[in-house]
């Protein structure tokens, strides 16, 4: 079975959910498949309404990348702070995070490409202060980012047992248009 019939088949068992823009005129260029964990965080309900608003936000954020909006994206880990999406360390493990920034607090979407333009996001987590019961990630080489990449790995292997993401040695390997490296 090919990774892309392997998403397909997650999402028919409701484990996956395909980012669908919430404008129905709006055109998809890739696609994102997420995590039921982040698919709750995406439709509620809340604790609150500022997590609601933050909550649409990442939904804008993710659109972006299924809209085939122009991406900043970094492939040297530690070194992305004006990037949409970023390598994470060791880069050939191939975790990529996305970055929420606005409004505060940042979250962190991590996952894998299965494929080229067909990124799986696998959690989230809180960047600088707790989220609920998450903590933050901290610093860029805090052990809680260890953690997170392990439980994303983790995640992975559950969902693909016979599949290796894709770590890719050139940027149109895993986004084929709209991109640029910074």
């Amino acid at each position: 079975m090919s990774i892309i019939d392997r998403v397909q088949q997650l999402v028919n068992d409701g484990r996956l959910s395909l980012v669908a823009p919430l404008d129905p005129g709006s055109e998809v260029r890739r696609i994102m498949a997420v995590s039921e964990d982040i698919q709750r965080i995406l439709d509620g309900p809340w604790p609150d309404s500022s997590m609601e608003r933050r909550a649409y936000r990442l939904r804008a954020d993710l659109e972006a990348f299924v809209a085939g909006n122009v991406l900043a994206v970094s492939r040297t880990p530690y070194e992305h702070r004006s990037a949409y999406m970023g390598l994470l360390d060791p880069p050939e493990a191939g975790f990529w995070d996305i970055r929420s920034r606005d409004p505060k607090p940042g979250l962190r979407i991590l996952g894998h490409f299965a494929c080229a333009d067909l990124f799986v996001a696998l959690l989230w987590r809180p960047r600088s202060v707790p989220s609920g019961d998450r903590p933050p990630l901290g610093d860029a080489r805090d052990l809680n980012w260890e953690m997170a990449k392990l439980q994303c790995e983790e995640a992975w292997k559950r969902l693909f047992p016979h599949h290796i993401p894709m770590t890719g040695g050139n940027l149109d390997d895993l986004i084929s248009e709209r991109k640029f490296l910074v």
